[in-house]
């Protein structure tokens, strides 16, 4: 991923989450004041504490959930989709 600068121009390859995230940490303490900046960390720290210390780790058994197809209405299972082998789930935010 390109993280880029103030005029829009790429900064330089990041590899990796933890890079980008510094990258775009260091570009927010540029543009922000300290009090959003802090409210922010807060926030995610409460998310941290009370969502993601509790969610599906990998490797971790997912419990069986059944979902409509968005074209057809069909109901998909998991149980049924690992009845025909391994399955990966993904999750899209969908629109920002």
């Amino acid at each position: 991923m390109r993280v880029p600068d103030e005029e829009g121009k790429p900064l330089a390859e990041i590899q990796n989450f933890e890079e980008q995230a510094a990258a775009m940490r260091a570009q927010a303490a540029e543009r922000f004041p300290a009090p959003m900046l802090e409210a922010q960390q807060a926030m995610f720290d409460n998310l941290e504490r009370t969502v993601v210390a509790d969610s599906l780790k990998v490797g971790d058994t997912a419990p069986d959930f059944t979902l409509k197809q968005a074209d057809d209405g069909t109901e998909r299972s998991l149980s049924a989709a690992l009845a025909n082998g391994p399955v990966v789930l993904s999750f899209y935010r969908g629109q920002w």
